[in-house]
């Protein structure tokens, strides 16, 4: 898929090596987005609990996909069963 810009946006499996990037990105999507909704105390909270070892967890039993421009993580999903 191709931005509007021309950028290549590429899908790819999540590597261990993407762990802080991906925090990094859930955290700042809390803080800067979800906060509008929810409230800063809220986000906070969440922000702090969603840290390196909880996503290496969930990615232990999810199936975790990176969507990547050039080398940078723009987006993050996964897929698992409950």
């Amino acid at each position: 898929m191709k931005l509007s810009n021309g950028r290549e946006v590429i899908a790819r499996r999540y590597q261990e090596q993407d762990a802080e990037a991906i925090v990094n990105l859930i955290r700042r999507n809390f803080l800067e987005v979800n906060v509008k909704d929810y409230g800063e105390k809220a986000m906070k909270v969440l922000a702090e609990h969603h840290d390196v070892n909880w996503f290496k967890g969930v990615a232990a039993y999810a199936n975790v996909y990176v969507f990547c421009v050039e080398d940078e993580i723009i987006g993050v999903g996964s897929i698992s069963s409950f």
